[in-house]
């Protein structure tokens, strides 16, 4: 071979070599740039490669990622909002199958009676309609009436950052109670919500609906809004009992929904502004467990407002207070319930001892003393019969001898 070729053979043999070192070291930078994303690669194919790998890495940390219980808590929320959603969705389907029903079993019931009976129908279902419709006149006007110029209620709102998300949520729907016990009760007190402006919105009810209600909306604090003097707050804490309802007084009740009680915030807050406590007479009137037992606010209220109708404490506290919250009876002591144990078994034992011993043949006294008169008579015969002839063949072999 010539040296021309064979330098050019060479040459070419070392090129290779060098394009494959060099394709190599690129793939090595692709892959570590795949494996590091600080790396820089120069390449296009390298640069798609990477790119693609980067967004697959990213999706797979994403998907593995470990929740917060913040994260957690919030994807239970909409799971819990979905189901509620889809369970309304049903309950309305099965409100309007049953609408249906009623219409047509109502129009079977009108084609089934003559023009006279259908008349006399029609004008009773009218005249129970008026009647309700004159009853919820009656009511609307007590709600007003009370809402200009009645009873003053105060529901203190300041407490929100005192609460979790979930004791805030239970907020919101007792406040939603007590309005609804309000709108229906015969005497309705005049209600206020205070301290909005500090109010978280997850204490207040849903879509603002208390701002169509018949309440008094006061975005100021209650000792800003009202007089000191005019102020009693319910504690049950507080030493002093409320005994009667004054007209010129505001009532002001803790809203703070506290899972893990916190004694002593409503009278702390009292004594802070200078203002009067009290507490329910729950002891003094009702079968209470105990006489500072916390309340929900749609129990106190409900209270508040029974006694504002008819001025018995112990009718309303019977029927606001739950009956697990009630006394309980008066239990047997342990030691005596131990010691009628110990009879009963010691009788079981007599009973069972007396059975074998006769053979099961024989019954225990308190069944031979259930048995009548006339059976015991002739038992008693019987006996002294068997006794008179064994003294009659005593008396023979005396006589042989």
């Amino acid at each position: 071979m010539e040296p021309s070729t064979c330098a050019g053979a060479a040459s070419t043999i070392s090129s290779a070599s060098a394009s494959a070192s060099a394709s190599a070291c690129a793939s090595a930078s692709a892959s570590a740039s795949i494996s590091s994303t600080s790396h820089t690669v120069t390449s296009p194919i390298a640069s798609s490669t990477t790119s693609i790998s980067l967004a697959t890495a990213t999706t797979a940390n994403t998907t593995c990622k470990r929740l917060s219980k913040a994260e957690k808590r919030a994807l239970k929320t909409e799971l819990m909002k979905g189901r509620r959603q889809m369970w309304r969705q049903r309950e309305r389907e099965k409100h309007k199958q049953k609408v249906h029903q009623r219409h047509v079993e109502r129009e079977s019931k009108l084609n089934a009676m003559t023009p006279e009976e259908r008349a006399s129908f029609e004008a009773k279902v009218k005249e129970e309609r008026d009647r309700l419709y004159h009853e919820c006149c009656k009511q609307t006007a007590r709600v007003q009436s009370a809402f200009e110029g009645g009873l003053r209620v105060a529901i203190d709102l300041s407490y929100g950052h005192m609460m979790t998300h979930k004791e805030q949520a239970s907020l919101s729907r007792q406040l939603s109670r007590c309005w609804g016990i309000n709108r229906r009760a015969s005497a309705p007190v005049s209600l206020h919500f205070t301290a909005l402006d500090s109010c978280p919105p997850a204490c207040l009810p849903k879509d603002n609906d208390h701002l169509i209600w018949k309440v008094h909306c006061v975005g100021a604090e209650v000792a800003d809004h009202f007089s000191r003097d005019e102020l009693v707050f319910l504690s049950p804490d507080a030493d002093s009992v409320l005994l009667e309802l004054d007209q010129s007084k505001v009532y002001v009740i803790g809203g703070l929904v506290d899972s893990s009680v916190q004694k002593a915030t409503s009278l702390r807050r009292a004594d802070g502004l200078g203002v009067a406590s009290a507490r329910l007479p729950l002891n003094e009137f009702g079968t209470v467990a105990h006489q500072r037992l916390p309340l929900t606010l749609p129990a106190v209220l409900e209270i508040l407002v029974g006694v504002n109708h008819d001025k018995d404490w112990a009718k309303a506290i019977e029927t606001a207070v739950p009956l697990r919250q009630a006394k309980r009876s008066e239990v047997v002591p342990r030691r005596q319930r131990r010691a009628m144990t110990r009879a009963g078994i010691a009788k079981t034992w007599e009973r069972s001892s007396a059975k074998s011993s006769t053979g099961g043949t024989g019954g225990n006294q308190d069944d031979d003393k259930e048995e009548d008169e006339g059976e015991g008579e002739s038992n008693l015969s019987d006996e002294s019969d068997e006794g008179s002839s064994d003294v009659d063949d005593q008396a023979a072999e005396i006589d042989d001898n």
